[in-house]
């Protein structure tokens, strides 16, 4: 875990926010999800992490894409390093895919970092599935974390959440539960909005995504929020949904 990184990258980056990664299909963005919604939602859900009435003021955090050769050199260089530390995939490898492989460059008020993301596909597994490593600044695999979403023939999503190895949570998920939660009217009319309103909102996604996002990185997220932290939940959303230009404060202002 604590060997370093030796990997040299001249690293291109792509104009423009952090893509999104694939997504549920089927799960359309509220209509109540307007630019004016999500500022709304930007400064509702931080003041949730810090009480009502205060507003925590944070910069937005740095996530950047890098481009595919940046991604693949840097796939095969944590995947060198995550076998020489014997850490090996609940999932079977044969799903773990180098295709389409994401990485990131993090910069939370100057602490730096880099997301690897696989995507894991076949059998019942459907996106937003994956692995994903975090390594600090020097390039040290710092922590791995393994989400994966297996769709039942009913259409049920069994969701499982594994952080370094060891399982954090498990959840089974309706979809049609969650784009009827997500469709509540009107978004900020109650005082306390819901975890899921407040991500998709923020975040700009669909009401399935937020589900998922909820789940998938509520042991990441629901935490108290320092940098180190905010690294790690923008690596656990960077692997399912684009962040942008949203602030990793007012996110996990929506865990808590």
């Amino acid at each position: 875990m604590a060997a370093a990184l030796a990997v040299g990258l001249t690293v291109t980056v792509q104009a423009g926010p952090a893509s999104a990664a694939t997504i549920p299909e089927n799960d359309p963005v509220s209509a109540t999800t307007t630019a004016t919604a999500q500022t709304q939602a930007v400064g509702q859900c931080a003041a949730l992490s810090t009480g009502a009435g205060s507003v925590r003021e944070a910069p937005a955090p740095e996530m950047i894409q890098l481009d595919q050769a940046a991604s693949t050199a840097l796939a095969t260089s944590v995947s060198v390093l995550a076998e020489a530390a014997g850490i090996t995939s609940h999932t079977p490898a044969e799903f773990v895919q180098r295709e389409g492989v994401k990485a990131y460059a993090i910069d939370v008020d100057g602490v730096k970092a880099t997301s690897v993301t696989f995507p894991i596909v076949g059998e019942h597994f459907v996106p937003p599935s994956n692995l994903t490593f975090v390594l600090d600044e020097t390039g040290n695999l710092n922590q791995y974390s393994e989400s994966t979403v297996v769709e039942r023939d009913s259409g049920i999503l069994d969701l499982t959440t594994y952080r370094d190895g060891v399982q954090v949570h498990s959840a089974e998920l309706d979809p049609s539960t969650l784009l009827a939660a997500g469709a509540a009217e009107p978004l900020f009319a109650a005082a306390a909005i819901s975890p899921q309103q407040c991500i998709g909102a923020v975040l700009g996604v669909g009401a399935i995504t937020a589900g998922i996002i909820l789940v998938l990185c509520g042991g990441s997220c629901s935490v108290p929020i320092t940098p180190p932290t905010a690294i790690v939940c923008a690596a656990c959303i960077g692997g399912i949904a684009a962040v942008g230009g949203a602030s990793i404060a007012a996110v996990m202002g929506c865990f808590n």
